[in-house]
């Protein structure tokens, strides 16, 4: 799905292992860098100007409740990419699409190696996908050691 997503510029491309073929997975290098037991401040990832197009593509997603998968370390996360807001509306052509801009990582550790990693969607840092119009996005992260959830 990677290559009919706008994500140009935010994942690359990385040659899969024959189980991962059969298996129907599709790994990319993702833009983020975890330093080991080092918290890290907000970092952009990226930025982009999402044409009509690209938000159509990702309203598209979001109303699917697509998710992305990472490992770190081995160990797999996955979040959801954005979210639709239905509350207290009964007609669908009323939801708003939103695309999440900030993922924070939550590491734990036990001495030198990781043994957890989970990811939070900042629910105040959205990119609204309502509407089918050009929107400036900027992609950021943290890293924060252990169960500290700034959000």
């Amino acid at each position: 799905m990677v290559e009919q997503m706008p994500m140009a510029g935010l994942v690359m491309e990385k040659n899969e292992a024959l189980g991962e073929v059969l298996h129907g997975d599709r790994l990319v290098s993702a833009p983020y860098k975890l330093d080991f037991k080092k918290d890290k401040d907000t970092e952009v990832a990226c930025k982009r100007k999402l044409s009509k197009d690209d938000v159509a593509h990702f309203r598209n997603a979001v109303q699917k409740d697509f998710y992305f998968q990472m490992y770190y370390d081995d160990l797999p996360m996955w979040g959801f990419i954005g979210k639709v807001e239905k509350e207290g509306k009964v007609d669908p052509s009323e939801y708003k699409y939103f695309l999440s801009k900030h993922i924070q990582f939550d590491v734990s550790y036990n001495k030198d190696r990781v043994i957890k990693i989970v990811v939070h969607m900042d629910p105040q840092s959205l990119v609204d996908l309502t509407e089918d119009k050009e929107v400036e996005a900027e992609f950021m992260y943290t890293e924060v050691e252990g169960n500290r959830n700034s959000f």
